[in-house]
């Protein structure tokens, strides 16, 4: 099998994409917040948080204050409950995007395989999305589901891989399935105390979205057991790295 002798990194540089920056310079949905940071910043009072004119990513917090919420639960609890699940859901959302993206770009030998895995995986996002929505109006909140909602919200940039050999986006797919279930799972052990709901819910998700990435890295994974991408930490270092294993196998 045969990429080229140009990485991809060369033939596509990212502008402003995902791909071109470290994870310790950037935040990605798909990038994590570490456990302290969640629960100061969504299971705290309000004396904790910035203001709203201060913060990106506030189409929730920007809402009336809430009229109700589901009994036994405070409004306060509430509220950064539907906070944390609105990040969630826009990552879900960027996600659903990501995979069509990748399922209409994907070429080469492999075109067909990829291409046919990657439907399932959209509309079990979706369904996802719709589980997080519903658990967010559930508790009294507004769930923000337009365009202009994610970008304004977002504190990452887009998916940079574009046109490319199938192991190539499986690579960068790799490193894009690693951040997102690393912030599910912070949002999980955020909410154990505080909502057990939200927590089951989220457990669920976790256990598909493990499973998909269990399906990528099954391409990526050479006979002794290890994965091209290991210790990548931007799209197209996975992609350069994968491609490279891939030509050295027979």
């Amino acid at each position: 099998m045969t990429y080229g002798d140009v990485s991809i990194a060369e033939r596509d540089k990212p502008r402003g994409g995902h791909g071109g920056q470290s994870v310790a310079a950037r935040r990605h949905p798909y990038g994590r917040f570490g456990r302290a940071a969640v629960r100061a910043r969504w299971l705290s009072g309000p004396e904790d948080v910035l203001p709203a004119s201060q913060q990106k990513g506030t189409a929730v917090a920007s809402e009336p204050s809430l009229q109700y919420t589901v009994p036994g639960m405070s409004a306060e609890d509430s509220s950064a409950i539907i906070e944390l699940l609105q990040r969630r859901l826009h990552s879900l959302n960027d996600l659903h995007l990501t995979l069509k993206h990748i399922h209409w770009n994907v070429i080469g030998p492999h075109f067909i395989a990829v291409h046919e895995m990657l439907d399932p995986q959209v509309e079990q996002v979706r369904a996802m999305t719709d589980d997080l929505a519903e658990r967010i109006s559930t508790l009294g909140g507004v769930p923000q589901g337009t365009p202009g909602a994610l970008v304004a919200d977002r504190t990452w940039d887009d998916y940079s891989i574009g046109r490319a050999e199938a192991i190539e986006h499986l690579g960068a797919l790799d490193v894009v399935y690693t951040r997102l279930i690393e912030d599910h799972r912070e949002a999980m052990q955020a909410t154990e105390t505080s909502d057990p709901v939200t927590q089951d819910i989220l457990i669920e998700q976790l256990r598909g979205l493990e499973l998909f990435q269990w399906f990528v890295r099954a391409h990526l994974e050479s006979s002794g057991g290890r994965l091209s991408t290991a210790d990548a930490r931007t799209e197209h270092a996975a992609a350069d790295q994968a491609a490279e294993q891939a030509r050295r196998q027979p």
